[in-house]
């Protein structure tokens, strides 16, 4: 069957030849032979199917290399495609974490603060301290119990530097403690942190007017937190009955598990 289709192929390649060598001679002579129209005549039906042939034979080519040059032009669409959409991703976060920083340095004018900004570079991986650390240390002025804030609140206070990091016991941790003040009645007392995340009062008087909802800031009596900084809402308040000190608990402001950036509160410069 294959040299059959073989030898057919090849008289067929053979009658186109003659075809194109009588239409070449024809186009010298100004009139034609009988034998030659005659030849004519047999391999027209030939050549029409040799040209059909060719010409769909060229356009199936022509299509496949349309087609994979559409692919890989398609291909580098999607690979530009993927390296703008992460451009675009950097580019969000970096605009969302300037925000950030430009709040925090607003703290300077707001509350007439010398603060020094951090990147939070770790946590503590025991799950019995709340501790964070920060990229700047002694190197930057940096020095152990200064205070720790965010512009949501207080963050908690350096309890140890080292040349370029701190670290920092955040507020609910259990050795941390806070004086503040009740913003609607005044009332003062001391805030401690507890295992639950909260922060608890110690030791206030059971006379005191205090209320769920009431906002409580850092009062500055204790040296190391500026006045006026937010600190936390009340969240539940005990019975008073025949207690000397009154059970309350307070929700920090401050969501300790998704800060990035802190502000740490450095000593004003003295006044020539």
């Amino acid at each position: 069957m294959n040299r059959k289709l073989k030898t057919f192929f090849k008289l067929l390649l053979l009658l186109y030849f003659i075809v194109c060598l009588v239409s070449f001679r024809m186009d010298q002579k100004s009139a034609s032979r009988w034998y030659e129209r005659f030849i004519v005549t047999v391999s027209s039906p030939i050549q029409s199917i040799t040209t059909y042939t060719y010409e769909h034979i060229r356009g199936f080519f022509q299509h496949y290399l349309l087609l994979v040059q559409t692919s890989k032009v398609n291909e580098q669409l999607l690979q530009e495609r993927s390296v703008l959409h992460s451009k675009l991703i950097y580019l969000r976060e970096t605009e969302i974490e300037n925000q950030r920083l430009r709040e925090l340095l607003n703290l300077r004018s707001s509350l007439a603060l010398n603060i020094e900004v951090a990147k939070v570079i770790a946590r503590g991986a025991s799950p019995f301290e709340q501790v964070i650390r920060i990229q700047k240390g002694s190197n930057q002025g940096i020095e152990n119990g200064f205070a720790v804030i965010k512009t949501e609140g207080v963050i908690g206070q350096v309890y140890q530097t080292y040349s370029d990091h701190s670290d920092v016991a955040l507020l609910i941790d259990k050795i941390s403690a806070i004086d503040v003040i009740v913003q609607r009645s005044r009332a003062r007392g001391v805030l401690k942190g507890d295992r639950f995340n909260q922060l608890r009062f110690e030791f206030l008087p059971r006379d005191r007017d205090l209320r769920v909802g009431d906002i409580v800031v850092s009062s500055g009596m204790d040296k190391v937190f500026p006045k006026g900084i937010p600190v936390g809402e009340v969240t539940a308040v005990g019975e008073k009955g025949k207690n000397l000190f009154l059970q309350a608990t307070v929700k920090p402001f401050v969501d300790f598990s998704r800060i990035e950036e802190v502000a740490v509160v450095l000593p004003r410069p003295h006044k020539p």
